[in-house]
């Protein structure tokens, strides 16, 4: 699969000021990525833009799963989930947790309940700190972090139906049999192995729109894209579509949590950069000391943690990828199978392409921590 970044116009403060009359105009920092569908292969698809914020406020009291804030003029659940999928989420931009966000679950007039994964919202992130509320007051010398609620991508939005990006089954019977036909494979996060089977497996079905063969009574159109959680887009045609994204570029730091595997079994998990612009291997944080999302290998040789990277040129719901890379503990990033030379500088990690990260057993999740490469790691 290819990626093509035509347009991020990152227009800053591109004002222009009318002589006289005190008139400025300006350009927000948004733009467009085309990603490209393969066709006949399994293509690993994020999103690599955002929308607008709908919320920007400070914690003023945080529990285990729920923030709330004042003067909010929110409505009851006006964020909340839709038949269980979150249709909003919150991001951190302030203090330690900068970048982490959460799907959001439901809300209040003032209170945000929040899919935190096994985390506690008052208790310390592993290798970042605590979310900080202002427990005084507004005003505090000390106040709390700030939080952004975005809405989310969803499946619908982004690929359409009736043969927008891929092609519709006529009825349930014709989608049925999995060998063939357009897919979404939506990965499952919370189990641990090398080929788990997909949470879902859409088809679009006329009429009916994104479904489940395995319950056909959920519409899944409204499945969230979250940022940095890419799906599994199969062509079965020979053509390709080109999806095309329009949207803000994240501009400050990420904080990603890549689940670990157990103690018997490796774990495949997929993620994505968020970022609109390509990342080499040294930028993207995978194998920062202190915080290795790739743990580092003796040699090519051993089976430890691996990158693997898909470029669209094979199909199913399982492809394997093109491309694995290690990083050796005395010889930085290297491709498995190549002629061993250094790859860390090659611009690895796309706009719009997911990639694998294989967990050898025994490792622990962790938060990658990542940058665009225009700012700077200190």
């Amino acid at each position: 699969m290819k990626t093509k970044l035509l347009a991020v116009i990152a227009a800053g403060v591109a004002a222009m000021q009318t002589q006289g009359r005190g008139e400025v105009t300006s350009a927000p920092p948004g733009g467009y990525v085309k990603v490209e569908i393969e066709g006949r292969a399994a293509n690993v698809v994020a999103v690599p833009l955002r929308k607008r914020g709908a919320f920007t406020g400070r914690i003023v009291e945080s529990g285990s799963n729920q923030l709330s804030f004042s003067q909010t003029g929110w409505e009851t659940n006006q964020f909340g989930a839709a038949e269980g999928k979150p249709r909003f989420y919150a991001e951190v931009v302030t203090g330690s947790l900068v970048g982490v966000y959460f799907p959001i679950v439901a809300n209040t007039v003032d209170t945000l309940t929040l899919e935190v994964g096994g985390h506690d919202l008052t208790a310390a992130f592993p290798g970042l700190g605590t979310l900080k509320a202002d427990t005084v007051g507004e005003g505090s010398s000390s106040p709390g972090d700030l939080i952004r609620v975005r809405p989310a991508w969803t499946l619908s939005e982004l690929f359409g139906g009736n043969g927008e990006i891929l092609d519709e089954f006529a009825d349930a019977a014709a989608a049925a049999p999995y060998n063939g036909g357009d897919r979404i494979f939506v990965p499952d996060d919370e189990g641990v192995g090398f080929r788990k089977a997909p949470k879902y497996t859409l088809s679009y079905i006329a009429n009916s729109g994104w479904r489940d063969i395995a319950d056909l009574n959920v519409d899944h159109g409204d499945t969230a894209m979250l940022p940095g959680k890419p799906v599994i887009v199969h062509r079965n045609a020979a053509e390709g579509r080109d999806l095309v994204v329009v949207g803000y570029p994240k501009l400050d730091r990420s904080a990603l949590w890549v689940p670990g595997s157990s103690t018997e079994l490796a774990n495949l998990a997929y993620a994505a950069s968020v970022f609109s612009e390509p990342l080499s291997l040294e930028e993207s944080g995978l194998s920062d000391p202190g915080a290795e999302i790739i743990e580092d290998s003796l040699s090519l040789a051993q089976n430890g943690d691996e990158l693997f990277l898909y470029n669209g040129s094979r199909g199913g719901p399982f492809a394997p990828p093109e491309q694995r890379f290690v990083n050796l503990s005395s010889g930085g990033w290297r491709e498995r199978g190549s002629d061993s030379t250094t790859v860390g500088e090659a611009e690895a990690l796309l706009p719009g392409r997911g990639f694998g990260i294989l967990k050898s057993p025994g490792k622990v999740g962790r938060y990658w921590i990542s940058l665009p490469g225009y700012l700077s790691p200190e």
